[in-house]
């Protein structure tokens, strides 16, 4: 019986490494979420998934702006 305790000590340490690895890939795949989540829309951005530009678009396409608007205001997304 003497024999297995520094067997069992090794598969031990084994297994607290892959613990630590696996804890590590966790939190590095949770802090990149967080990451793309809060770089997906910043602040004041409408999550839509619709930009100014297509918006400003399908109101010029469907007659609630008309061609100077919609200059316009494209000019000022565009900038300078």
């Amino acid at each position: 019986m003497m024999g297995y305790g520094n067997e069992m000590m090794g598969w031990m340490g084994l297994w607290v490494i892959l613990g630590l690895i696996l804890l590590v890939a966790v939190v590095a795949m949770l802090a990149a979420w967080i990451v793309r989540r809060s770089l997906a829309a910043p602040a004041g951005v409408p999550r839509g998934g619709h930009e100014a530009g297509d918006v400003l678009r399908r109101r010029y396409a469907s007659g609630e702006i008309d061609d100077e608007e919609f200059r316009r205001r494209l000019a000022v997304l565009e900038g300078p």
